[in-house]
């Protein structure tokens, strides 16, 4: 299954990608992802290995993430290998039982393929409230440790949207919240 996650700068995807990464590795599965993990063993993605077809069962009942996917997958660059070769592992998904998670800063970038593919789309955004000042002026900040989530599943024809609110804190220790992404089709072997 493919789960995308949307969200402009700072808006909590990757710290949702890791929720997710880390419960399915918790639940025994091995994980594969484009980004460092801290606290998950997980194997560097490269996604030359998925199509080459004698590495076929090692991509097999197991969870990808791909933080900031635009990089292999832009639209405009639809005939790339970047991106024909994660239009393959989308259509594969099931087949493999993969579960597939990825972020883009907007599904507006992304090849049309992957977008077609995508089950469960989810959007990140910031909380904000309304405090009044000393003066009674009603000002509008961000609580920054929290980060709302839209669940829009496409899988269900009715009810298929659910919210939920979560303390993105509780995440940072799992990863590097700096780390500059490149693409997948970079030779970068790291692994935990």
């Amino acid at each position: 299954m493919l789960i995308g996650i949307e969200g402009f700068l700072g808006d909590g995807k990757t710290v949702l990608l890791v929720r997710y990464l880390k419960k399915d590795f918790l639940n025994g599965k091995k994980i594969y992802a484009n980004f460092t993990l801290h606290t998950i063993n997980y194997e560097y993605l490269d996604i030359r290995n998925f199509l080459n077809k004698d590495s076929a069962d090692k991509y097999k009942n197991c969870t990808i993430g791909i933080d900031e996917i635009t990089l292999c997958m832009d639209c405009r660059r639809s005939s790339k290998k970047e991106n024909i070769a994660v239009s393959t592992l989308a259509r594969q998904s099931r087949k493999r039982s993969l579960d597939v998670y990825y972020t883009a800063q907007s599904f507006d970038e992304l090849d049309f393929r992957l977008i077609r593919y995508t089950s469960i789309f989810v959007i990140a955004e910031r909380v904000y409230t309304e405090i009044k000042d000393n003066s009674g002026n009603i000002k509008i900040v961000e609580v920054g440790n929290l980060r709302q989530y839209t669940v829009i599943d496409c899988r269900k024809k009715e009810e298929n949207v659910t919210r939920f609110t979560m303390d993105i804190t509780k995440f940072f220790d799992d990863y590097d919240t700096d780390e500059i992404i490149e693409s997948i089709y970079e030779d970068k072997p790291k692994s935990k």
